[in-house]
């Protein structure tokens, strides 16, 4: 049989005798990698990113000279704001394979549109400094600094998540309600958005359990109210 890594010829066995890598392990791996790759790409298309993203991660981990699953990655990374981790593995998918590669294209076009991967790289700046503003408490400076991330990247779906957090912290429920819809159109099942819609339905109900048991509390006085009048005798005139 021929080795998978190095292509010459193992004659018995599984161990390789010119490159050592054990054949059957190695295919295992591989398969692994394509079959990750595969439900990365059919959760990519159904705009489910953050399950492409650990899928494709999975994939690299089992074959690390999976280019595909590598441009793939670098394709939801850049959609939903993480450019530079796009450029990464861009780069390192064109030294694997270098003919007829999509990744030499992403990198040229990043090449020639500077400004946006500058963008990019300051509302990255920006997100962490909005992190580190909140870690101190200064809530309305990580506010402010989050505003402007996203005027850069409108896209970058962790700003949108650390910027509904603010909201909630301020009880500002429209507000929140604005940015968890706008990750969850990007990525449909983004896991903090989901938990910050869930909590956001946990306070919508709660109000509305309040406003309800005290409107049952004024009507129940209204009703003590109509009963002492009925019951009253009539008044001559």
């Amino acid at each position: 049989m021929k080795c998978p890594n190095c292509g010459n010829i193992v004659p018995n066995g599984f161990l390789c005798p010119s490159c050592g890598v054990d054949t059957y392990i190695f295919k295992k791996a591989r398969n692994a990698s394509i079959r990750l790759y595969n439900d990365g790409l059919e959760a990519a298309l159904a705009q489910d990113l953050s399950a492409a993203a650990t899928l494709l991660e999975q994939s690299i981990l089992f074959d690390k000279n999976n280019y595909q699953a590598r441009n793939l990655l670098g394709l939801v990374y850049a959609e939903t704001g993480r450019m530079a981790d796009a450029l990464k593995h861009w780069i390192v998918s064109n030294s694997l394979v270098s003919e007829n590669n999509p990744a030499a294209g992403y990198i040229e076009y990043l090449q020639k549109h500077a400004r946006e991967m500058d963008q990019y790289n300051d509302a990255v700046r920006l997100y962490n400094q909005a992190l580190h503003y909140l870690h101190q408490g200064s809530d309305d400076l990580a506010i402010i600094q989050l505003k402007k991330s996203l005027d850069l990247s409108p896209g970058f779906i962790d700003a949108n998540n650390l910027m509904t957090l603010c909201c909630l912290m301020e009880h500002n429920e429209k507000r929140a309600q604005h940015f968890i819809d706008a990750v969850l159109r990007k990525d449909v099942n983004n896991p903090i958005a989901l938990r910050y819609s869930q909590e956001l339905g946990k306070e919508r109900r709660g109000s509305v359990g309040k406003q309800k048991k005290h409107a049952s509390g004024a009507e129940v006085a209204q009703g003590i109210s109509v009963k002492k009048t009925d019951s009253a005798p009539p008044m001559p005139l």
